[in-house]
């Protein structure tokens, strides 16, 4: 890393991932590793990092990830979900928990979900705060949108069958047609006199 770089910090693209203390701790790590040994102003403050989620609209989760934010596969250290005790990143504090974590047997950490707060928001944004966009919502939305599409061709088909049926029935048919005067005056009883 560049010693005369500024932090790294959540932008509008990354911020649904990003605003989280694993985030957090595993980006300081990073810098860290890129040679910033005793530098600790390369890497952001915990309070930089809330303040850059906030001002994207995004809630800052403190002890852990939004739900569904990353697959089972992925092993992330205890480490990296512990916010850091001086309010910036420390790898001593990293060491220690890494350190600790070896010698107990590991736990399952739980994904936690962010209660839901209103905040303005500064810029469009197309999920809520602290929330990773998955639209759960959106196959049963288009499963509804197709039977409601396919409900609608069935019923315009009946109504067609039902139109041209009866269409049919009121439709003289040409064999059976005779408009000669003679008809006419057999089946009314009416007398036609020629002209």
């Amino acid at each position: 890393m560049d010693t005369t770089s500024s932090p790294y910090l959540p932008s509008i693209t990354t911020a649904a991932c990003a605003c989280n203390v694993v985030a957090y701790s595993l980006a300081s790590a990073c810098s860290w590793c890129q040679d910033t040994m005793g530098q600790p102003t390369h890497w952001a403050t915990q309070a930089d990092w809330e303040k850059s989620c906030t001002t994207m609209g995004q809630l800052y989760l403190l002890d852990g990830l939004p739900r569904n934010s990353r697959p089972p596969s992925i092993l992330i250290p205890h480490w990296a979900y512990s916010p850091p005790s001086s309010g910036i990143w420390d790898p001593a504090q990293a060491q220690s928990v890494a350190n600790i974590s070896a010698v107990t047997p590991s736990t399952t950490l739980s994904t936690i979900q962010p209660t839901s707060t209103t905040m303005p928001s500064p810029i469009a944004s197309t999920h809520g705060p602290g929330t990773i966009s998955v639209d759960n919502n959106l196959p049963g939305l288009v499963i509804i949108a197709l039977v409601f599409v396919i409900c609608f061709i069935i019923a315009i088909v009946i109504v067609a069958r039902k139109t041209r049926r009866l269409w049919s029935r009121r439709k003289p048919d040409p064999e059976n047609c005779n408009d000669s005067r003679e008809n006419f005056a057999l089946k009314t009883g009416l007398v036609i006199f020629p002209v």
